[in-house]
C-alpha cells in the first residue's frame, strides 16, 4: 500500500473536513488540572451538542470540559455511560454552527487501508492529525487452553500511529493513554472505528473498536434518553451531503441511475466512441439473456468490433445503426 504522509495536499484537505468534529477533553479536580483525552462530536443540533469520549478518562470527582478546535473550552455533563462499546457521552449547550459539526460514521467492512486520526497526545488543545494504516481488519484470536473466542477481539482491527510510542517497554508515558477514544477516519473522511487500546511492547500499534461492531447498539442507547437522535451514517465523505435533521442525520447527494441512451461520461464524444460505448451497454443487456442469444450476440460483437477499428467513422456509425436496429 503507498505511504500517504507525503500527500500534503490531500492530508490537507482531510483536517480540514473533519477539524470541527474533533474535540479535546480537560480534566481538573476542584481548580487543578489533572489530565486530558481526545472525543469526537456525534450529534450537532440547535438544542445541544453530544460528544463521545472514553470510559478511561472518566473519573469520579472530575469535572470535565471540551475544547473546540476553535479553542472555546465549555463545561460537559455526562449524557450517557454504562455503554457495552465503552464509550461515554457528554453533553454540552449548542454555540453556533462554525464552532463544530457531528462526524458521519461508515459501517463498511473494515480491510486493510489507510487511515488518520485527529488527536491531541503531546499537549492539551494543540490537535494533530496522524496518518496510518489498519494492518489487520480482524483481531479475532482464541484461547490456548479450549480454543474459545476471546470475547470482543472480533470487534477490533489494529492499525499503526506514528504518536504515543511508549519510552520504556511495557510502561506508558502517558501520550499513548491519550490518543484512546479518537475517532479513527478513512480517507474519505468517515468514522470507521475509535481507539479502544494500546499494545504498551510496541511502538505504534492501536487498537481500534470497528464503527459496525457498536454503531446500532449506541443509537439505541441515545434513543432511549431522546427519542430525536439520529447519528449520521452515510457511504459518502464529510464533504458531500452530510446534513442534520433534528439531530445527527446525513442527506445523501443526488444520483440517477444510468440511462441506455445516455453517454458514457462528461464532456465530448466522437461518434465512434460513442457507437463502441452504446454497444457495451447493449452487450451487457444480452448477457442476461438466454444462451442461444447470448452465443448470437457474442459473434455479434466480433464483427461490430472489427468495423469499428476498420472502418471510417462515418461508414462505421452507418453500420452499427443497422445492427442494433436489428
Amino acid at each position: 500500500m503507498p505511504p500517504i504522509a507525503s500527500e500534503k495536499q490531500v492530508i490537507d484537505r482531510l483536517y480540514v473536513r473533519v477539524r470541527r468534529s474533533v474535540v479535546t477533553i480537560e480534566r481538573r479536580i476542584g481548580n487543578e488540572f489533572v489530565g486530558f483525552g481526545t472525543g469526537f462530536i456525534i450529534v450537532s443540533d440547535q438544542d445541544q451538542v453530544l460528544v463521545s469520549v472514553h470510559e478511561s478518562i472518566v473519573k469520579d470527582g472530575e469535572k470535565l470540559s471540551v475544547r473546540y478546535y476553535t479553542g472555546d473550552l465549555h463545561e460537559a455533563t455526562i449524557f450517557l455511560t454504562s455503554t457495552p462499546s465503552k464509550h461515554v457521552i457528554l453533553k454540552l449547550s449548542p454555540l453556533p454552527r462554525s464552532h463544530r459539526h457531528h462526524v458521519s460514521f461508515s459501517e463498511k467492512i473494515v480491510r486493510r487501508q489507510n487511515i488518520f486520526t485527529i488527536a491531541a497526545v503531546e499537549k492539551f488543545g494543540d490537535c494533530g492529525l496522524m496518518t496510518g494504516t489498519i494492518s489487520n481488519p480482524n483481531c479475532e484470536a482464541v484461547t490456548r487452553s479450549n480454543t474459545a473466542i476471546v470475547r470482543g477481539s472480533k470487534n477490533l482491527f489494529a492499525m499503526s500511529c506514528p504518536a504515543a510510542g511508549p519510552k520504556t517497554r511495557g510502561q506508558s508515558n502517558g501520550e499513548d493513554l491519550q490518543l484512546v477514544g479518537a475517532a479513527v477516519f478513512d480517507m474519505d473522511g468517515l468514522v470507521i472505528g475509535s481507539v479502544d487500546r494500546v499494545d504498551l511492547r510496541a511502538f505504534d500499534i492501536k487498537y481500534s473498536m470497528k464503527t459496525s461492531s457498536f454503531l446500532n447498539n449506541l443509537e439505541c442507547l441515545l434513543k432511549d434518553m431522546d427519542d430525536t437522535i439520529v447519528l449520521s451514517k452515510g457511504k459518502q465523505g464529510f464533504n458531500k451531503g452530510a446534513g442534520t435533521s433534528k439531530q445527527g442525520g446525513s442527506t445523501a447527494g443526488s444520483s440517477r441511475k444510468r440511462r441506455r441512451d445516455d453517454p458514457p461520461g462528461g464532456g465530448t464524444k466522437t461518434k465512434e466512441s460513442l457507437c463502441t460505448d452504446q454497444l457495451k451497454v447493449h452487450m451487457e443487456v444480452a448477457r442476461e439473456e438466454n444462451p442461444s442469444f447470448l452465443r448470437r450476440k457474442e459473434e455479434m460483437r466480433r464483427e461490430l468490433f472489427k468495423h469499428v477499428t476498420r472502418e471510417s467513422v462515418d461508414g462505421s456509425t452507418s453500420y452499427l445503426h443497422q445492427v442494433l436496429l436489428f
